[in-house]
């Protein structure tokens, strides 16, 4: 099976400009304001590649060859392999570099076509009309265009959208990307193309390790909790701001298209509204975004 090439065209290949390979005791990895210092190894002496997130360009990669090249010029130790469920949630599977890199020679990684159908609390119907009555294994394809670094590890990581396959080598009609390329094929049929801006609403909560305790507001800057409506407070919304800087950063560093920010009603609630673009390419963004937040 051809492994699609994704809604991009440019082959070039974004990375660390400027970085630095320093020599440095065995331990944890170092850890700098907005500068992630990856761990691989060369030999018998550990290697830190140190890059600053300002400088850092996302891959811009069309094909499987690019892929491979930039997966082993920077030192990427594991990939994790991404698929959206019908309800959004992700899927899929953490593969060493060398074991991705062989599955993308062939049909690609298995998992139960059961793995889409799942509830957001992890249940299974067996029992619809969506998926076969057998729960047949489908194979996770790799979009080598949606590839992104995972910002937040120490390890150096990978992340990489797939799309879901039959073993006939056709798309899995329920899938939710299959489901918005026959969307999208509707309107270029028509002669239309449409153009998106979603906004993203989430609450920010109070670290708990308790699930028999209830979600609490978290402490401000401030070193208050709000109590309050305080939509499109800036005040309000400053109240955050280590926490947002963090997640603009990683969002850059993720290629995720980020257009304005703003408080709303409820006691930590934030919005974020997306730039506009190409429909499949925002979806990839939000879909990234919920796990970048």
């Amino acid at each position: 099976m051809s492994i699609p090439t994704g809604h991009r065209s440019n082959a070039t290949r974004g990375g660390w400009p400027n970085s630095d390979v320093v020599r440095c005791n065995a331990g944890a990895p170092r850890r700098c304001p907005r500068v992630l210092c990856f761990a691989g190894f060369q030999s018998t002496a550990r290697r830190m590649i140190k890059f600053d997130l300002d400088q850092y360009t996302p891959p811009v990669i069309a094909d499987r060859d690019a892929l491979v090249t930039w997966l082993r010029e920077f030192h990427i130790d594991e990939v994790e392999c991404l698929m959206p469920d019908i309800n959004g949630v992700m899927r899929g599977k953490i593969v060493p570099r060398e074991e991705f890199i062989d599955a993308l020679a062939s049909d690609g990684l298995r998992v139960p076509e059961t793995a889409l159908i799942q509830s957001v609390t992890g249940e299974s119907d067996y029992y619809t009309r969506v998926a076969a009555e057998v729960d047949q294994d489908i194979y996770m394809t790799p979009d080598p265009a949606t590839v992104r670094i995972v910002p937040w590890y120490e390890c150096p990581t990978a992340q990489i959208i797939c799309d879901a396959w039959t073993k006939n080598g056709e798309p899995v009609d329920f899938a939710p990307r299959a489901v918005l390329r026959r969307v999208l094929e509707t309107y270029a049929a028509r002669g239309l193309k449409p153009v998106v801006a979603p906004e993203v609403e989430f609450y920010l909560v109070e670290k708990n390790t308790d699930p028999d305790m209830p979600l609490g507001v978290p402490i401000g800057l401030s070193g208050r909790r709000e109590a309050g409506r305080q939509a499109y407070g800036i005040e309000a919304a400053n109240e955050y701001d280590a926490v947002v800087n963090l997640i603009y950063d990683y969002c850059e560093a993720c290629d995720i298209q980020i257009g304005t920010l703003a408080h709303e009603a409820g006691p930590a609630q934030l919005e974020i509204n997306f730039r506009h673009g190409d429909a499949m390419s925002i979806a990839d963004q939000v879909f990234l975004f919920k796990r970048v937040a």
